[in-house]
């Protein structure tokens, strides 16, 4: 869970830096960082990419949950779990959730990802807190104590 947290911080903080010109930034430049990103992180080889994406998420879990995560925890959980948890987080879709080879180099190709999607968190009613504020004001009101 931690670790997909920290991902799904990563992946958001990449994405930000996708050009946003007038035309906009494409799906396939979305799925391209995504993309990179899995290799980064599943991939058995130790590049330097790869080893500053662990950095940073051995950082974040560190700063956000008090625990230290090194990349030897691929070892420890099961990798289609962690996946499917990132996917989850991160607005993901693959085109399949088992089958990835994480001995390789590259376990993920372009296709794999199918699309990625924006993850909205709820936010309240607009009418509850227009009612919530309208509510105060009046007891406010009642009491002499608003201006």
């Amino acid at each position: 869970e931690i670790v997909a947290r920290s991902v799904k911080t990563i992946v958001r903080d990449g994405l930000s830096f996708l050009a946003d010109d007038a035309s906009g930034f494409s799906q396939e430049d979305v799925k391209l960082c995504i993309w990179n990103y899995l290799n980064e992180i599943f991939s058995a080889v130790d590049g330097e990419t790869s080893q500053r994406i662990w950095e940073f998420i051995t950082l974040q879990s560190r700063k956000k949950f008090g625990l230290t995560i090194e990349k030897n925890v691929l070892d420890k959980v099961n990798c289609i779990t962690l996946l499917h948890s990132i996917c989850s987080k991160s607005g993901v879709t693959l085109s399949k959730i088992k089958g990835f080879d994480f001995n390789s180099p590259e376990p993920f190709t372009k296709e794999d990802i199918l699309s990625v999607q924006p993850r909205v968190k709820n936010v309240p009613h607009p009418k509850y807190m227009v009612t919530s504020l309208l509510s105060r004001a009046k007891l406010l009101d009642q009491q002499g104590q608003r201006s």
